[in-house]
């Protein structure tokens, strides 16, 4: 890689491969929606939208919220179970 003077920039070996700053998140495991938190986790991810990917696959039966720093990226509501095969 070059600058606008023709010199030769040193690149990272993650910019080398492709691959830019990781930004960590934490998902917040609710009881209800409006709280209390029961549990957290944190995840690194290159933007919002890769970490919604990651916090989507980890919701289960309770509501998740999805932050970065101070920043809520997204809330999640639980998901519902599926009915049985069977209906009567």
């Amino acid at each position: 890689m070059w600058d606008n003077r023709g010199v030769a920039i040193e690149r990272s070996a993650s910019d080398q491969m492709g691959i830019g700053a990781m930004s960590y998140y934490r998902l917040l495991f609710m009881k209800a929606v409006d709280g209390p938190v029961m549990g957290s986790e944190e995840i690194s991810a290159r933007d919002d939208v890769e970490a919604v990917r990651i916090a989507r696959r980890k919701v289960g039966d309770q509501p998740v919220e999805l932050w970065c720093d101070k920043r809520r990226v997204k809330q999640f509501s639980p998901v519902q179970p599926s009915g049985s095969a069977f209906s009567f």
